[in-house]
């Protein structure tokens, strides 16, 4: 079983935290019960890719100063390449059991590889906490994984992509996905409402003024009435 770990440049801590990783490495040591092997992978990294890019970016830098600023990295990082090699570094922590622990082996292969992770297991799990306590990532290698580093190591490769989704072109560059604009929301157009016709005026017979050509009649009332 290989797990796979992060790294922390040390150089650059405080003393303080320097004294606390120590510790926590030497707390890691103390508490193993079983042997482990510590491997490291380096290889020269290839940023060339990079230096394109800072090219890229300092073409289309309006800004005078910034742009000023990104000739002095990119001259920064050339000076770098030719005093240094590179290297980008690779950390391994390899578990394995032996036949003395396994006991009997058993005809089937399967039998024997259950009963191998049964007790790689709980030491997996106790490598990948003790690391946390040092602030470093540690994970289980896929069977994928696995086939892809041990064909670098026998093979001399630099390294090898067997994702073929994420693989890079053999230009170099890695091919980047166009992003998908979503589709705007339909407008919504607004209702046309009815057109509805005014009311009809009602005609409204204006009243005649009362003929005054009919003479008054005065009739006196009696008493009885």
């Amino acid at each position: 079983m290989v797990i796979s770990t992060s790294a922390v440049n040390f150089g650059l801590l405080f003393e303080t935290e320097q004294i606390s990783i120590i510790e926590s490495f030497a707390g890691f040591l103390n508490s193993l019960s079983f042997p482990i092997q510590i491997v490291i992978l380096s290889h020269r990294l290839d940023i060339s890719s990079y230096l394109k890019t800072l090219d890229k970016a300092q073409s289309l830098q309006t800004n005078p100063k910034l742009k000023e600023l990104t000739a002095h990295y990119h001259q920064f990082i050339e000076s770098i390449i030719k005093e240094n090699d590179v290297l980008d570094k690779k950390f391994y922590v390899c578990l394995n059991v032996g036949s003395a622990e396994l006991g009997l082996l058993s005809k089937s292969i399967a039998d024997t590889s259950r009963k191998a992770f049964t007790l790689l297991s709980p030491r997996r799990d106790h490598i990948i906490r003790q690391l946390g306590r040092m602030g470093l990532k540690a994970r289980q290698l896929t069977t994928k994984e696995l086939i892809k580093l041990f064909y670098v190591v026998y093979n001399d490769l630099e390294d090898i992509i067997i994702e073929e989704p994420t693989s890079p072109n053999p230009g170099g560059t890695a091919k980047i996905p166009t992003p998908t604009i979503p589709t705007p929301p339909p407008v919504l157009q607004p209702a046309v409402l009815p057109v509805v016709p005014p009311p009809q005026s009602i005609p409204i017979s204006t009243p005649q003024p009362i003929s005054r050509s009919a003479p008054f009649i005065v009739e006196e009332l009696n008493d009885d009435n």
